[in-house]
Order: C-alpha cells, then sequence, then structure tokens
C-alpha cells in the first residue's frame, strides 16, 4: 500500500514551480521587467555613476554589452531635478521602448570652457531594450549623462581638486592666476547649483 508523504509532494510541487519559472525566464526574487532595468539604470545615472566621479562598472548588469560596456568621456552633463520612468512599449521585433521624461534644470560643460548653462525644459529619451539570455538589457546608453544637482556638485568639486593638483587641465599650463580663475569660476558654478537644487 502506497503511503502519502506531504513533504514529498510539497518538495515535487517548488521544484515544478522553480523549473517552469526557470525555463521560461520569469524571475522568482525581485523583479526584472524592462521598466524596472531602466528605472535601476536612471538611478544610478542621476547618482553620478556615468560621469568622472562615478563608477561606471555599476551598469554593466543592465546594458547589453555586459562587462565590455563602455561609453565616451563625456564633456557635458544634464543637470535634472527629477525622471520618471514612463510605459512599456513592445515593438514586433521583440525589443521594448521605454520612454524616461526628464526635468531639465541646467547643462554642465566641461570642455571647450567650464560652463553652467541654465535653462529648465523637460525632454523625453527613448530606451530601447533587447533580450540577452532571457534577462531584459539596456541597448544603448543615453548621450549625455543625466545627473542630479548633488552629483553636479560632486563632479565640479572633483574639477577644483584635479585644478589644485595639477599645472596642466586640459592640455592648458596653469599659472596661480588662471588656477585661482579657474577655481573661482567653478565655486561660483558650485553655488549656481545649489540655487538650481533649491528652486
Amino acid at each position: 500500500m502506497y503511503k502519502f508523504n506531504f513533504n514529498s509532494l510539497l518538495r515535487t510541487v517548488v521544484y515544478l514551480i522553480v523549473f517552469v519559472f526557470y525555463t521560461h525566464g520569469i524571475p522568482l526574487w525581485g523583479s526584472t521587467s524592462p521598466s524596472d532595468i531602466v528605472s535601476k539604470y536612471c538611478k544610478l545615472d542621476y547618482n553620478g555613476e556615468r560621469t568622472p566621479i562615478g563608477d561606471i562598472n555599476k551598469m554593466d548588469d543592465y546594458m547589453k554589452d555586459g562587462k565590455d560596456y563602455d561609453e565616451p568621456g563625456w564633456d557635458r552633463f544634464i543637470i535634472v531635478s527629477e525622471y520618471k520612468v514612463l510605459e512599456e512599449n513592445y515593438n514586433g521585433d521583440g525589443t521594448v521602448t521605454i520612454p524616461v521624461e526628464y526635468t531639465i534644470l541646467a547643462t554642465l560643460n566641461s570642455s571647450p570652457q567650464l560652463v553652467l548653462e541654465q535653462k529648465k525644459n523637460i525632454k523625453v529619451e527613448n530606451i530601447t531594450l533587447v533580450k540577452v539570455n532571457d534577462t531584459w538589457k539596456i541597448k544603448k546608453y543615453i548621450i549625455f549623462p543625466r545627473i542630479s544637482p548633488g552629483s553636479a556638485i560632486k563632479l565640479v568639486n572633483g574639477w577644483c581638486n584635479e585644478i589644485k593638483n595639477k599645472s596642466i587641465y586640459q592640455g592648458e599650463k596653469l599659472d596661480n592666476k588662471r588656477k585661482n580663475d579657474l577655481l573661482y569660476n567653478l565655486n561660483d558654478m558650485i553655488k549656481k547649483i545649489n540655487r538650481l537644487d533649491s528652486n
């Protein structure tokens, strides 16, 4: 006579659920929907990870190229107060496009001159994702990092430290007067960014 074993049945059901979810690329723990991937990417970007003060390697998990992911050395940074990840649009070619709405406060340029251009507007960027080994990945980075005012201040402070500790900056030989002029302009830029953040 067969003896019913509840623990054995429960174990079999759990294994079956795990197998079905795994073979269909459905996450069991945590969500990896296209919107979640874009949200995580945008948060890292907002926190300055795509700037010289950040860690670009943190983006690897969300990008199609993975560990081979790289970006140009940016000389323009968009300062944003917020971003909104909008509705997923599934395309016929197996990709997903997700618009992200950015509230732009200013643009920070490091070359050819250190300049802060204040211009407020709303801009939508479309991010396209593709499946790589059953996981959604971002096909290509957004042109120019989108950073918070706080990340912009950290970036400008980094430039200040670089100028203080070097005799050449962006190919220009720095005497003490030029160094002081640049530092004065950068400190003024920090004050302006602080005012952006408080508005």
